[in-house]
């Protein structure tokens, strides 16, 4: 596969809002697809990580409710 595809594909995959899409698809070389990608999961990765510690967060709460009988 060549890394042309490869970065649409991933590119598909990264939820990227249909406005991004459009960017992305437009833009002419592969350097600039990759750091588009980049730059993308470089944003998103703060907001995974605050869902992750929210999810860890209630899911403590909810064995803790369960072992002080709340």
């Amino acid at each position: 596969m060549s890394q042309t595809i490869a970065s649409y594909k991933l590119a598909n995959k990264i939820g990227l809002q249909d406005s991004q899409q459009q960017e992305f698809i437009q833009l002419l070389f592969e350097s600039q697809r990759l750091e588009y990608i980049r730059i993308h999961l470089e944003k998103l990765l703060p907001v995974v990580e605050a869902i992750q510690r929210s999810e860890l967060f209630t899911k403590n709460n909810k064995i803790f409710k369960e072992y002080s009988g709340i």
